[in-house]
């Protein structure tokens, strides 16, 4: 019987060939764009899960309460990993990471490199896991002098991953450390360092790190014991850090590791989402275009349902029961269904190399059973949605009258094959305006102000050869050709870098805790960056030579409540400093957080970076130069030269990729609605064709002949604008409302997003009406 169906289908699917093509084809591309984003979306909930002890590692978090919300971060003291450990029977383990923020140059003879390091604790490998022997984990960085490196960087650095343990390497071009170890960050890692350094070096390097909880700095893992309840421990650390530090506006809690990657935006301390909303946006975006196709399906099926009736009368008095011929017409598009998925599973093959080079991901096609599952379970569901409502349709009919040939149009059918144009073309529409919205948000992103010129700006890290004669390398830096400025900053300048509240002012309550960000910098940073000053003056060294100046932002003198701040004193770490100026406030952070209180301090002796302005008109040029300057001095040792543009742009790295690729399933959406439209209106062609051979015989113009053909579209898509712009503004408001600098969400938008759409199908449709217009009128008076 199945043998039986499947030729029948076979059969009636070849004598409607045009309708099989343009189905297939609607269906592979939603198919294929949902095959994309589920391998996205996949990739995106296996980040961060390789360690063997995922379920019970988790990540140490401190919420405070200051300037009046409650703000959230992973920096901690670096004594804590032990009071947990040694105070809480539930941890079983706990560890210390300290990120270097600059990259420190490692050298092997004559071969020098830049790299990424971090400072951990000997047990971090064991908590971990990273492809080293669980029997040396402990041991690796038991002793200061040793150091474990990545084999990426093994490679790079000898040549070779074998052979490399017992090594000797030169670190910042002094210390001579021993390799211990080989370590690799598996693909699914959202985390990357070079090298791994024993934390007590740290110490060595930074004693007033040690044993002190007034510095915040590194991030704090732990491993649970089996069966202990998170949420229950939770609540017996809620005072844990308040009693050690002193500070009852601060605690600690735990978030678990592998969820910190789709989970890492707090609101006022609460968890708010993160990456996972673009895996919630992307999931329902191939869902919309999968309906699409699906829409186009189900709709080109039930307009083309008269003529198959003379079929189904036949079979109805011959006893061919209404559930037969359901099951026969859903075969149908089952058949459609699975040759659309093997098209789509070509073209993704063909397409994965690119999406990865948008996603940024190294995604794979295997066939493995989960993935060939899931693929079966999407066609059927896909052949039922679009299937399942013509087969219902065309099984319904009543036998008698077809042969009495009086019957006549469904209304119920026309207003199905309407209100599915409504909702394809509802889901275009809020797909385009979305993405006009989201082009000009990223526009602004990075074209607009944000307080300070990042253009022209690089900068780089110094060695101890440069530190040494600082202000005589920066004069050497301002007469390169080409550099319009140079000073020194600690650390960088982008993001959350340095933080205290150790600060008092005349006023200051007791009682409040202000935490601000700093940085310590050299004269002429602020120039550097053009940041402009609301009143005083900026550091020179004239000004700085007498007296300690500081300089805030606008931010913190209204946090502090200052009138007339300049010439006025603040204790910072127990020294007056005098406020020298007032800095207009600039966006150091992401856009997604409001400008914090900042100051400068002018402490050249705690620089590590040199920043530069460069002459844009000939930034190669410069670069070549400074490269020349940089070789006089260090030898061998590279330039590691880097665009702050590009740090700046690299925090909105998944914001970007979201607009590529709403752009590209906005154009799927689009040409997947016009799609469906130029098979209705190619039916409709078809079946008007003796009509419109009447009308044009009795005298009716071209221009009439097209308005007749097209007026059906023109309510369908009326009300598509009427649903679609308000959800439209529903979400995208939404999306705005992350940004403290957005644009205004104006009408046009709206206007220009309903008008492109409606314009894409107005010329899909008009296409074939034109055709039917120019036809000579014989043709369609020409016998059936």
């Amino acid at each position: 019987m199945f043998t039986h169906y499947f030729r029948l289908a076979a059969r009636n699917l070849l004598r409607f060939r045009g309708a099989f093509i343009i189905n297939v084809f609607g269906l592979s591309i939603g198919l294929a764009s949902a095959i994309l984003v589920f391998l996205w979306i996949r990739d995106e909930y296996r980040m961060d899960t390789f360690n063997d002890h995922d379920e019970t590692l988790f990540q140490v978090m401190l919420r405070s309460a200051e300037n009046g919300g409650i703000h959230v971060t992973t920096e901690m003291p670096p004594v804590l990993a032990d009071a947990l450990a040694k105070e809480l029977p539930d941890i079983e383990t706990a560890v210390t990471e300290a990120i270097l923020p600059v990259k420190t140059a490692i050298a092997y003879h004559d071969k020098s490199l830049k790299a990424d390091g971090a400072y951990v604790d000997p047990g971090y490998f064991e908590l971990f896991s990273l492809g080293i022997d669980e029997t040396k984990d402990s041991s690796l960085l038991q002793h200061e002098n040793n150091i474990v490196l990545s084999t990426e960087l093994a490679k790079a650095l000898f040549g070779s991953s074998v052979d490399v343990v017992g090594q000797t390497v030169t670190l910042d071009g002094k210390a001579e450390m021993m390799v211990a170890g080989l370590f690799d960050f598996p693909a699914n890692s959202s985390r990357r360092f070079d090298f791994a350094l024993p934390f007590r070096k740290m110490f060595a390097q930074q004693s007033n790190f040690k044993n002190t909880w007034n510095n915040n700095w590194p991030s704090v893992y732990v491993r649970l014991r089996k069966d202990v309840d998170v949420q229950i421990l939770n609540q017996k650390i809620t005072d844990f850090y308040s009693h050690h530090s002193g500070r009852t506006h601060q605690q600690i809690f735990l978030e678990r590791f592998s969820e910190r990657y789709l989970h890492g935006n707090y609101s006022n301390g609460v968890r708010a989402g993160g990456r996972i909303q673009y895996v919630q946006l992307f999931s329902v975006i191939a869902l919309a275009i999968l309906v699409i196709a699906c829409v186009n399906f189900a709709n080109l099926a039930t307009a083309r349902a008269t003529e198959r009736l003379k079929e189904v009368g036949v079979k109805k008095s011959f006893g061919v029961s209404r559930a037969s011929l359901t099951v026969q017409y859903l075969l149908e598009s089952l058949v459609v269904s699975g040759a659309a998925l093997l098209v789509a599973l070509i073209a993704v093959r063909m397409l994965l190399p690119s999406f990865n080079l948008l996603t940024h991901k190294q995604l794979s096609l295997t066939f493995e059973s989960w993935f060939v599952y899931g693929c079966i379970v999407v066609t059927v569901i896909t052949a039922l949605l679009s299937g399942l409502y013509p087969a219902f349709y065309l099984s319904a009919f009543n036998p008698t009258v077809i042969f009495r040939g009086n019957l006549r149009t469904s209304n119920r059918s026309l207003v199905v094959r309407k209100g599915l144009v409504v909702l394809q073309f509802s889901l275009s529409i809020i797909f385009v305006i979305s993405v006009m919205v989201v082009y000009n948000q990223m526009s602004l992103i990075q074209n607009g102000n944000m307080g300070y010129a990042r253009e022209g700006v690089v900068y780089f890290e110094m060695d101890d050869q440069i530190k040494t004669h600082q202000q005589a390398f920066l004069d050497g830096l301002r007469k390169v050709d080409g550099v319009k400025e140079a000073s020194a900053i600690w650390w960088g300048f982008l993001g959350q870098r340095n933080s205290t509240s150790d600060i008092v002012w005349t006023g200051k309550e007791a009682s409040v805790e202000t935490l601000m960000q700093y940085r310590r910098v050299d004269d002429r940073l602020l120039e550097v960056l053009n940041i402009e000053l609301a009143d005083g003056k900026s550091f020179s060294n004239e000004e700085v030579a007498t007296h300690g100046g500081i300089i805030f932002n606008s931010a913190a003198i209204e946090a502090m409540g200052l009138d007339n701040p300049v010439g006025k004193t603040v204790r910072l770490w127990g020294a007056e400093r005098e406020i020298i100026g007032v800095a207009k406030n600039f966006h150091f952070e992401t856009l997604y957080s409001e400008i914090a209180p900042l100051f400068f301090i002018y402490n050249p002796e705690r620089t590590n970076t040199v920043m530069l302005r460069i002459d844009t008109s000939r930034p190669q040029q410069t670069v070549r130069s400074l490269e020349r300057y940089y070789a006089s001095i260090m030898g061998n040792t590279p330039l590691d030269l880097r665009f702050l543009n590009d740090d700046f742009q690299a925090q909105y790295a998944a914001e970007k990729r979201v607009e590529v690729l709403a752009k590209y399933f906005t154009l799927i959406a689009v040409l997947l609605s016009c799609l469906g439209v130029l098979g209705l209106a190619s039916y409709t062609a078809e079946r008007r064709t003796k009509e419109m051979g009447i009308r044009k015989t009795l005298g009716s113009s071209e221009l009439d002949i097209v308005f007749l053909m097209t007026r059906d579209f023109a309510i369908p898509l009326l009300a598509a604008v009427a649903i679609a712009v308000p959800v439209a503004y529903f979400i995208i408001s939404d999306w705005l409302d992350a940004f403290k600098l957005r644009v205004d969400l104006t009408w046009w938008y709206f206007v220009a997003g309903s008008a492109v759409a409606v314009c894409f199908c107005w010329i899909t449709a008009g296409t074939q009406a034109i055709k039917i217009a120019r036809m000579n009128p014989a043709r369609g008076l020409r016998s059936e």
